[in-house]
């Protein structure tokens, strides 16, 4: 069985400008990119005729969602590109920023150069200075480190990716707020006991894998900050973790493929028939399940450095 995910994030009317569809592959096909969705708050639409059959209706709330794709007769290309094919991708040299905040950005950096070539020549800006005159807060920047405008060094750094150094640096001398990085300040957790201490975040336009250290008390990013492509294997697997497709689940879909009483169906076919064994190819091609994740409100700090995987 060959599957993808695809994840979707469905803003609100006035923030339709961030929404975007994320597809990531296992490790059998190591995928992660980002697409404009196919319609406002949809993922692609499947219909009967196409051999695509949907295992849940749902109204679609906003938020993030998300949705697998799988098939034993497609490979992974084939269902990608059935996937997107409505779609257009959202290039590194697209904005990749939920919002604009040119007019801030400027502000801040420029409040950096003063301060950084008038009052401390060579001597590394502190965060938790610039952040007190609220010109500067820790999502601008974060947006100037990214945009390569300035480095951040010291021990907190780690919330922005690796980069030469820069005429403004700044000094990352205390943990970062996570809530004031993160799209609404929310945090996307899984619903299985097994990895209650991850998370998936909208940070800088992508989605990205969070851990937190009960011991340290303090979120680490598990993903790429830069480049995100390695990202779909980790992605992927915190969502067969926490979302998989119980049989109970196959055997529905198995019905509705059918288009019979599967119980029944199966009793006349003797104990030993499986399900799997009443599927017609001719009928099942891509098998699709979805849901919406459930969000909270991102509470600690992140910043440090991940010394070893967990």
């Amino acid at each position: 069985m060959n599957c993808i995910y695809a994840v979707l994030l469905f803003t609100s009317q006035f923030h339709h400008q961030a929404d975007r569809m994320v597809i990531t592959g296992d490790e059998n096909f190591p995928l992660y990119a980002v697409f404009d969705p196919p319609s406002v708050g949809n993922f692609p639409r499947p219909i009967r005729e196409s051999n695509l059959f949907k295992l849940e209706d749902k109204d679609r709330f906003y938020g993030t969602h998300w949705a697998r794709y799988c098939s034993s007769q497609m490979n992974h290309h084939s269902i990608v590109s059935f996937v997107v094919k409505d779609s257009r991708p959202i290039t590194s040299s697209s904005p990749l920023s939920f919002s604009n905040q040119a007019a801030q950005e400027d502000a801040c950096f420029a409040h950096m150069q003063r301060v950084q070539i008038f009052d401390k020549p060579g001597v590394p800006i502190k965060f938790s200075d610039i952040t007190k005159n609220h010109i500067c807060s820790e999502s601008l920047v974060a947006n100037l480190a990214f945009q390569r405008k300035i480095s951040v060094v010291g021990p907190y750094r780690h919330f922005v990716p690796l980069q030469a150094d820069s005429l403004i640096k700044v000094a990352a001398d205390e943990p970062i707020k996570l809530k004031n990085l993160l799209l609404f300040g929310l945090i996307l957790k899984g619903e299985t006991i097994y990895n209650t201490n991850q998370a998936l975040v909208w940070y800088q336009g992508h989605l990205h894998l969070i851990e937190w250290d009960e011991q340290k008390r303090i979120w680490y990013f598990l993903t790429n900050l830069r480049p995100e492509a390695p990202n779909g294997i980790l992605i992927a697997r915190f969502l067969d973790d926490n979302y998989t497709t119980s049989e109970r689940s196959y055997d529905n879909y198995v019905a509705d493929c059918l288009d019979k009483d599967l119980p029944v169906y199966l009793e006349t076919q003797g104990s030993n028939f499986q399900a799997s064994n009443a599927v017609d190819h001719n009928c099942l091609t891509l098998f699709m399940r979805e849901g919406r994740f459930k969000a909270s409100h991102a509470r600690g700090s992140i910043g440090a450095y991940l010394s070893s995987p967990s």
